[in-house]
């Protein structure tokens, strides 16, 4: 049985862990980025999303000036002013889902906890390492 040198052994862990500290440095970039991007989109889209709404109100505002103008009788304007808070009601929530769904607070939770446990292997492995050399 032929023993390998402790120093290469050494190295070998070394190098290794320098491979995987370069895929979490990346991950890490990638995670800025990501975080970045969604911070411009979530601004965008409430920009967006507030200016459709602001829109189909005034829209309505309208429509129930142009009723009232007509003549139309009460029962027609209520039924209209109801159909209008529903459309509304709709347009505030079906954005809501959509944010929440397509930018998922959970994922920095997630990215938090696989930082943690790369730190907590690395120790063990250090850990390890100074057990084994001593």
């Amino acid at each position: 049985m032929k023993l390998i040198p402790t120093n290469l052994i050494e190295e070998k862990n070394i190098k290794e862990r320098n491979e995987e500290y370069t895929i979490f440095v990346e991950y890490r970039d990638y995670f800025t980025k990501s975080f970045s991007f969604k911070t411009r989109s979530k601004k965008i889209s409430v920009i967006i999303f507030l200016g459709i709404l602001i829109v189909v109100a005034l829209a309505h505002c309208i429509s129930i000036a142009v009723v009232v103008n007509r003549g139309f009788d009460v029962t027609t304007l209520v039924v209209f002013i109801s159909a209008s808070v529903s459309l509304i009601t709709v347009l505030l929530v079906i954005p809501t889902k959509i944010i929440e769904f397509i930018f998922n607070r959970d994922e920095e939770k997630y990215s938090v906890e696989i930082i943690h446990n790369i730190q907590d292997y690395d120790k063990k492995v250090r850990d390890d390492f100074k057990a084994l050399v001593s």
